[in-house]
Formats: C-alpha cells, structure tokens, sequence
C-alpha cells in the first residue's frame, strides 16, 4: 500500500513515541490506511483534497466530529477516526483536547 507505515514507524522511533501518543492527518484513505497500519491512534482525516469525496460529500462541518462507524468508500476499515473541515480546524481541535 502507498504510502506505506514504514516512515511513520521510523519517525515513532526516532522521536521515542508510540501510536498512543500519536496523531497523523491526511486526506486519503491510503493515508489512514499506513497511520492504522503504523499503530497511530488517532487519525484525522480532512476534508480538504480527496476527503471530502471520500465522505460522499457530506456538508462543510463546523467542528472536527469523531467517525465510529462509516459505509464509505473503503472507510470502515480505519475507523474511528476524527473527519476535519481543514489543517487549520484539525490543529484547533487538537489544541483544545489536549489541555
């Protein structure tokens, strides 16, 4: 699969983390694919670039929601994953979770 978790692996280990301590977005289902593979937990994928498509096109959301159970496109196999409006909306909500 590309992108493969090899260089998400490598990155874990040079920084020292783990996939629970870890956060990767894309925009692709082969992004969330390689971040599942990689052993990242919490996986964010944007609407921006080929999400919104992915999604079936759902609406512009106000806030990044957590998706627990899709029948799109492929999806189901990388749930749950948190679905963003933008890198900008991502890195907001982020921000407020982890205070």
């Amino acid at each position: 699969m590309k992108p493969g978790c090899g260089m998400i692996l490598e990155a874990m280990s040079d920084f020292e983390v783990r996939g629970t301590e870890s956060v990767f977005i894309g925009d692709t289902l082969t992004d969330l694919q390689a971040a599942k593979a990689g052993g990242v937990d919490l996986r964010i994928l944007l609407e921006t670039g080929f999400g919104k498509g992915l999604m079936g096109g759902q609406p512009e959301l106000e806030e990044p929601v957590t998706i627990k159970s899709i029948e799109s496109r492929g999806l189901d196999i990388v749930t749950p994953f948190v679905y963003a409006r933008n890198l900008d909306a991502a890195a907001t909500w982020l921000c407020g979770n982890r205070r």
